[in-house]
Order: structure tokens, then C-alpha cells, then sequence
């Protein structure tokens, strides 16, 4: 009996020695957390908290000693509308060495838009500009004298400053111009023929043998 006694004693202390012996199992601790905003409260304050909140997060799930890895998503809440702000995941190790979250961290650069901390940027288009150019090269640069015609061509919605009278082409006074066609011509003579006596005289007078 009394060996029997000692032989189960003994098989149970080797198996607690077995269980508090046995190595750790590496776990991961994922935290999630959501941040509100404050009213009249900026985006760079928001992530500013959120930044210390993720260290602090970090720092509470390496106390446990079986947690070797931590990951926290840190979102933020404003006006009803939910968006992450940041990620962070680090090991024990590496936390050891370099305790600073900004360098474990990653951040989603629409979350400002999407909180409503800015607009997005509109782009400005001119309206001139979605027009041909060949429009506002006739614009610019009339070939015509016809002002009428050039305001006509114009393409409607073009600005005030640009619908102005184009001045009618002025006549240079330093060109010559061809002198005017005399009112009253020159008569012209009848041709004569050569056998008619000038001055009147008959035939009998002009010709030698008469008398």
C-alpha cells in the first residue's frame, strides 16, 4: 500500500512540473477603437489624440506577458460619419527597441475629407478656354473690316469684356490714289481724207491747172 502511495505521488508532480514548464503560446491582440470629435475641434488635434491613444493601446496589450504582437485601428467619428484614422502594428521586440508609434503606424489621408475637416478641390476652368482657339485667334485678330460680321461669328457665353466693337479698318491717307477721270473728254477730230482741201477751198481753186 504504502508503495502503490508513493508511486501515484509521485507521477503527479511530474505532471504539474510537465504543465508549468510548458513555453508560452505567442498570441496576437487586435484592439479597435473609435474617437470622437469634439466640436470646433481640428483634424491635426484629432490625429494628434489619436496618435497618443494608439500608444497607449500598445502599451496596455504588451502588460499581458503571453502577447507578442499588438494591432490597433484607431477610427474617427464626426457627425455621425465613421472613417479609420490610423493603423498600428507592432511586435514585442520591436516595441522594445523603438517605443515611438508614429514609425509602426499608417495613415488614411482621405479621412479629412471624408469627417468633413476640408472640401475637396474644384477645378477652375476659364471659360474662354473650352472654346477653339481658332475662335479666339479671329477674336484677337480680325482679317475683316466688317465688325457685324466678326461679332456674328462670336460663340455664345463668351464674356462681356471680350464681345466689344472691333473698330472698322481705317483708309490711309499716305496711299495715292489714281487721279479722277476729267468731266468733260476731248473731242475727237474726224480723219480727214487726203483729197479734201483744208481751209474751205473748192476744187477748182486747189487744182494747178484751173484758170
Amino acid at each position: 500500500m504504502d508503495l502503490h502511495h508513493w508511486t501515484i505521488l509521485g507521477a503527479s508532480a511530474i505532471s504539474c512540473w510537465s504543465i508549468f514548464t510548458a513555453p508560452a503560446v505567442a498570441e496576437i491582440k487586435r484592439i479597435e477603437y473609435t474617437l470622437r470629435s469634439q466640436p470646433n475641434q481640428t483634424f491635426t488635434t484629432l490625429m494628434q489624440e489619436a496618435e497618443s491613444l494608439a500608444s497607449n493601446l500598445v502599451e496596455q496589450g504588451f502588460a499581458e506577458n503571453n502577447v507578442t504582437e499588438v494591432s490597433v485601428n484607431i477610427l474617427g467619428e464626426r457627425h455621425g460619419q465613421q472613417v479609420p484614422l490610423l493603423s498600428s502594428r507592432v511586435a514585442r521586440a520591436d516595441w522594445q527597441k523603438q517605443p515611438g508609434i508614429q514609425q509602426w503606424t499608417r495613415y488614411f489621408r482621405t479621412s479629412a475629407v471624408l469627417l468633413g475637416f476640408y472640401k475637396p478641390e474644384e477645378p477652375n476652368q476659364s471659360p474662354i478656354s473650352a472654346f477653339p482657339n481658332s475662335t479666339s485667334e479671329s477674336v484677337a485678330n480680325p482679317t475683316s473690316g466688317d465688325s457685324a460680321v466678326q461679332q456674328r461669328s462670336l460663340p455664345p457665353g463668351v464674356p462681356a469684356a471680350i464681345q466689344q466693337q472691333i473698330p472698322s479698318p481705317t483708309i490711309d491717307s499716305s496711299i495715292q490714289q489714281p487721279p479722277p477721270s476729267p468731266t468733260n473728254p476731248i473731242p475727237q477730230m474726224n480723219p480727214t481724207t487726203p483729197n479734201t482741201p483744208l481751209g474751205g477751198a473748192s476744187p477748182e481753186e486747189s487744182d494747178p491747172g484751173y484758170r
